[in-house]
């Protein structure tokens, strides 16, 4: 198990990050969520050694206190944004560089390498030059290289921030492929939440500094804790409690301040146990399998819905500032800290 105990840091005035405590398992694949400067880079280098925490924090590995450890001896492979590949080594050199260093047997060498490699996909590349690889490919050649290591800990840093999408998603599926298989505890940090929600066995949402979640997927999309996670992952309407009991004229059993309402969550079809509004449609958009729609309630709130299906249809036939009949499901509504 790894273990954040009262990790801070501050740059000059600034501090980046507030006494964060956290607790991750071995073997599960875990992202690191949040705007730019919300911390999760800094906490990545914490934890690889890379950055000096402030005094008072301790990072403890399987019991193991680890905080002032070298870099080197954490047993830790880290994948930059950049891959940080050598141009002038073949995908194969590039990959056991790191176990030439610890100088291993020839034999030790090619037995790891021959099964990284294999696991990777990256057969018919390893004797390329580093220039004739895509993009995925030398991705891949740079998360090889680190796990071909052997480490106890893998950690990405927005590995997959200079692909396009639909190369992304297909190295995100290799990528969850090869953890799998290595059960190889995983820190992937990243401001997508796309990418955080396909892959991650648990999310921890940054925020200014602090933690503003931990959770699995499932449970932060429709459990979100607080307005800030539930406006980041997905789409939410959030008003406050008792501007949503006036829209729907009953009382709703939430001791929060504010109360959300996921778009997809908002119908223009009637669906049992749902409550019958009106609104003006203000706004509407196709984007191929759904559309979203704006409406405009009481005069004075605004709420956005993706609808689908024959609903889509409906709305196409719907002018610009007419009346809309749509249908709220109260089971749906989520109670949120500020």
């Amino acid at each position: 198990m790894l273990e954040l105990i009262n990790v801070s840091k501050t740059f000059g005035s600034s501090k980046v990050l507030k006494d964060i405590n956290l607790q991750l398992e071995n073997g599960k694949l875990y992202t690191f969520l949040g705007p730019s400067g919300c911390g999760k880079t800094t906490t990545l280098r914490i934890i690889a050694g890379l950055e000096n925490s402030d005094k008072g924090s301790q990072i403890l590995f399987n019991g193991e206190d680890i905080t002032n450890k070298e870099s080197s001896k954490r047993g830790i492979g880290f994948v930059f944004q950049n891959y940080a590949l050598f141009p002038h080594l073949t995908a194969y050199e590039n990959i056991i560089y790191g176990l030439k260093v610890q100088k291993l047997s020839k034999e030790e060498i090619a037995k790891r390498a021959d099964d990284i490699i294999g696991i990777s996909r990256l057969d018919e590349h390893k004797h390329k030059q580093i220039g004739q690889l895509s993009g995925g490919q030398q991705q891949r050649v740079a998360i090889a290289r680190s796990l071909v290591l052997h480490p106890n800990i893998l950690l990405l840093d927005e590995p997959m921030s200079n692909l396009d999408a639909e190369l992304k998603e297909s190295m995100l599926e290799s990528l969850m492929d090869i953890q799998k298989s290595l059960d190889v505890t995983t820190i992937y940090v990243t401001h997508d939440q796309k990418e955080a929600l396909l892959i991650s066995d648990e999310i921890i949402v940054f925020n200014d500094g602090n933690i503003s979640q931990k959770g699995t997927n499932l449970d932060i999309y429709r459990n979100p804790s607080n307005t800030f996670v539930a406006n980041f992952i997905g789409d939410n309407n959030i008003l406050l409690k008792s501007e949503w009991e006036d829209i729907i004229k009953q009382k709703l059993p939430f001791t929060e301040k504010f109360v959300g309402l996921r778009n997809e969550h908002i119908a223009i079809k009637e669906k049992p146990s749902s409550h019958k509004l009106q609104g003006i449609l203000k706004r509407k958009r196709l984007y191929g399998p759904y559309a979203s729609i704006m409406l405009e309630i009481a005069g004075k709130y605004n709420l956005e819905a993706f609808i689908s299906g024959d609903d889509i249809e409906t709305i196409g036939n719907i002018e610009l500032d007419s009346f809309v009949d749509f249908y709220i499901d109260a089971s749906k509504f989520q109670g949120l800290r500020d």
